[in-house]
């Protein structure tokens, strides 16, 4: 179970099934960017050899885009998803620390987040 606290901003898009979904790694200045009406990710380079939650995490982040504008939504999105799909807590922390920061106010959202999730 976790805790929501956003609501859809986005609604010129729906969420692509996977299949329809391309991801591409590439020199990207925003470490990771999505393109909705391509249903392309790019993600930077830098990511291609990191743990493969990690890339779970950004591409769950990027896919939020398609429902919500605001950052800490699509984070949320993220970790709502990689707890549904049975990655642990740890393993969700770690990648919200790698991706951003130690410290980070997302980050700090995020371990917020996962304290208060219950997993069934």
């Amino acid at each position: 179970k976790f805790e929501k606290k956003r609501k859809r901003e986005h609604f010129q898009f729906d969420m692509p099934k996977p299949n329809e979904l391309k991801v591409v790694f590439a020199d990207n200045p925003n470490k990771a960017s999505v393109f909705p009406r391509k249903h392309t990710i790019i993600m930077d380079n830098s990511f291609q050899y990191l743990p493969e939650y990690v890339k779970k995490y950004v591409f769950y982040h990027e896919c939020g885009h398609y429902l919500y504008k605001t950052e800490e939504f699509c984070d949320e999105f993220a970790q709502e998803k990689m707890l549904k799909d049975g990655y642990n807590k740890s393993q969700i922390e770690a990648a919200a620390r790698v991706t951003l920061h130690n410290g980070h106010e997302r980050h700090k959202n995020c371990i917020n987040n996962l304290k208060k999730a219950k997993i069934k």
